[in-house]
């Protein structure tokens, strides 16, 4: 019996055939040259030495201090030299404009001149081609328009000479210079005037009396015969300006103190001895109390009393040593009370979150709102004995002057850019004329407070706020009291 094919199962297979060639994926490689050498490719960062060009490192830390100070001044230098240059040439333009036109008016003289001095001759005819003024001889000057300048066409004279013949009535004008003389008047400071209220004797306290225009107030008005008692802080310092005070006038009534103005425990003791000071020379009352004492700071200080330095100096003391000094005040027929502020106080307001600067750090702010704070202060002593004729207080802004206020407590740039300022500043002499004004004037206006360059000045808006004033009046006696 034939066997039965079993049927097969599944996908009958296919019949073997050739693998075929896998295409190749990819972008397709370049022909290979067996002639050329393959180079390795370096891993990793390169060495230093590899490196052709190598950027230069930035600096780290703080420039010292003489590499800025160097590159200021040489901009300093490069900034002034460019302004006298400048200045030069505007000279010289100026000058070489009123040599033209000095030129073309003497010209223009000389031939009306010879025109009055021929009267019979007929007039000559004026020939359409006429000649102008030789520009090599006249340069015409540049602030002159082309309509100008055809106007001063000159017809073709006869001969005219340079310097014709005149008759014996006319003189030659010999005043008008081709080079105009420029003389310069030496600066003359003038003196001091004396008015009536020099002639009697007066009481003055001068703070801050060892330098600048503290010891400039001081030696004036020992010299003008008052009786002058000057403060400082150093003892040797008031040694010497008592010393140079009495060469320059051996008569001078002149004493000074020793205090710290920082310390209101020393302002205490100062006002003390200003008393004492005043009985033994017979006198008891103060008719003058200049508040010139200052401190400027870059570096942040607070006193053994925890308060800061500026805030203290400047305007703590000033109104601690009045209040103390205040029966002397009263008892003087004409008593005035003198402050000094600055020009940027203005511009400024009180931060009553940090009304000492404590937080600042000796910004330029702290400094400026000391001197609003003794605007404020003169404004509300003002107001508060109005009902008085014989007592008043005045603020005076001297601008910038030339002294070591800026400079002495300061360093770095703040103290460079101090010094380039006050080349160009008021001299002492010039800063102190508002404050011996006030001091030696017989009447002054009642409602005024604020003085620059010896002129009534409106004060800002947020010192004539009373507000503002009323309730730094109140701050600064809770603080004194602690």
């Amino acid at each position: 019996m034939n066997e039965v094919q079993k049927r097969g199962r599944g996908r009958p297979r296919k019949p073997q055939q050739e693998p075929k060639e896998k295409r190749p994926r990819g972008r397709p490689r370049k022909p290979i040259d067996e002639n050329a050498v393959i180079e390795k490719r370096p891993r990793g960062r390169p060495r230093k030495y590899e490196i052709t060009e190598q950027k230069e490192k930035r600096p780290r830390g703080r420039p010292r201090k003489y590499e800025v100070e160097n590159e200021i001044k040489q901009d300093l230098n490069n900034l002034q030299q460019f302004e006298t240059q400048r200045e030069t040439e505007i000279v010289q333009n100026d000058v070489l404009n009123e040599i033209n036109q000095e030129i073309i008016n003497e010209s223009i003289e000389n031939m009306q001149k010879v025109e009055v001095e021929q009267p019979t001759q007929k007039q000559v005819e004026i020939n359409p081609k006429t000649t102008i003024l030789n520009a090599k001889k006249v340069a015409p000057a540049k602030h002159l328009k082309s309509e100008e300048i055809a106007e001063t066409i000159i017809p073709e004279q006869p001969s005219i000479s340079l310097n014709p013949d005149m008759p014996d009535d006319v003189k030659p004008n010999i005043s008008k210079s081709h080079l105009p003389v420029i003389e310069e008047e030496p600066e003359v400071q003038a003196p001091i005037q004396k008015t009536a209220f020099t002639n009697v004797n007066k009481v003055i306290v001068v703070t801050g009396a060892t330098s600048g225009q503290g010891f400039a107030m001081a030696k004036n008005l020992a010299g003008l015969g008052q009786t002058v008692i000057a403060v400082g802080r150093r003892p040797s310092l008031c040694r010497d300006a008592r010393n140079e005070i009495l060469d320059a006038y051996p008569d001078a009534n002149i004493h000074y103190l020793v205090a710290d103005l920082s310390l209101m425990s020393q302002v205490r003791i100062l006002a003390d001895e200003i008393k004492s000071k005043l009985a033994d020379l017979g006198r008891d009352s103060i008719d003058v109390l200049i508040h010139n004492a200052g401190v400027q700071t870059n570096v942040h200080k607070v006193t053994y009393e925890n308060h800061e330095l500026m805030w203290a100096t400047n305007y703590l003391a000033v109104f601690l040593l009045t209040r103390e000094l205040q029966p002397l005040l009263d008892r003087s027929r004409d008593a005035r009370v003198i402050t000094i502020t600055s020009q940027e106080s203005q511009e400024v307001e009180l931060d009553w979150e940090d009304i000492k600067g404590n937080v600042k750090k000796a910004n330029d702010d702290v400094y400026h709102q000391t001197k609003l704070a003794v605007l404020m202060f003169a404004l509300e002593y003002d107001h508060r004995y109005a009902d008085r004729k014989d007592l008043h207080a005045y603020c005076v802004d001297p601008g910038l002057v030339n002294t070591e206020l800026r400079t002495k407590n300061t360093s770095g740039l703040k103290r460079l850019f101090a010094k380039s300022s006050n080349k160009k500043a008021k001299t002492i002499e010039q800063g102190i004329e508002t404050t011996m004004y006030l001091t030696l004037a017989e009447k002054l206006p009642s409602n005024v407070v604020l003085y620059a360059n010896k002129k009534a000045t409106e004060p800002c808006r947020y010192a004539l706020d009373p507000r503002n004033r009323s309730a730094l009046w109140r701050y600064t006696e809770l603080d004194l009291q602690n």
